[in-house]
């Protein structure tokens, strides 16, 4: 309990708050429940594949309850074969090319890569164009289009994260103990105790690698 109380301390006086830069980047990829951010998209009966996609990509900004808000448009077996563990990849200017029939439909994505972040917050700038991820497809539902099949790993949309991320900076002593190092981290809290708890056991788990 005193350990908590001083971690607590410590965690009120080095983290700072600062909204996502324009470059510089965003989370993670959570078990933790709690609410969707209210921004997130849902799927609708009449998204179209393309729309549903793009909405898809959007929802996998939040990682809480392994990715809920983003498994609402998946099939049942998709949702249950999908694995979202890992690192993430931060994609722009996506583009989807598809086959189609009047009940399914077979995309391939194209996309730039803007870096990676991992289950623990940090991001890593990358560039270059995304690696073939292999088909995504679509089958008509009772409740209107749904993923059927999808790469396993998280696809994470530039943009929503901009209006969904905040950067966290934690401190951490350097080898000497001398000098407090900066180590900025990304997360899509927003509820003041989930954050502090958020916070808390990241700073446990020490700097990034």
């Amino acid at each position: 309990m005193r350990l908590l109380a001083a971690l607590l301390g410590v965690l009120g006086l080095v983290t700072g708050c600062a909204g996502v830069p324009s470059w510089s980047a965003p989370q993670a990829i959570g078990t933790v429940a709690r609410p969707a951010p209210s921004n997130l998209p849902k799927p609708t009966p009449g998204m179209d594949p393309d729309m549903l996609l793009r909405e898809f990509l959007k929802a996998t900004a939040d990682p809480a309850n392994r990715h809920l808000a983003a498994r609402q448009f998946l099939t049942k077996s998709a949702s249950d074969a999908w694995d979202d563990a890992g690192s993430a990849l931060l994609i722009d200017h996506v583009v989807f090319i598809e086959t189609r029939s009047a009940e399914r439909v077979s995309v391939a994505m194209r996309a730039d890569i803007l870096g990676s972040l991992s289950d623990m917050g940090v991001f890593e700038t990358a560039e270059g164009e995304l690696p073939d991820p292999g088909p995504i497809d679509l089958v008509k539902t009772p409740g209107g289009w749904r993923i059927n099949r999808l790469p396993n790993g998280v696809f994470l949309d530039w943009r929503q994260f901009q209006a969904t991320y905040k950067r966290h900076t934690l401190y951490f002593a350097d080898p000497t103990g001398q000098t407090m190092v900066p180590d900025p981290r990304y997360l899509a809290v927003s509820d003041p105790d989930q954050l502090a708890t958020e916070l808390v056991s990241k700073l446990i788990a020490g700097p990034r690698p």
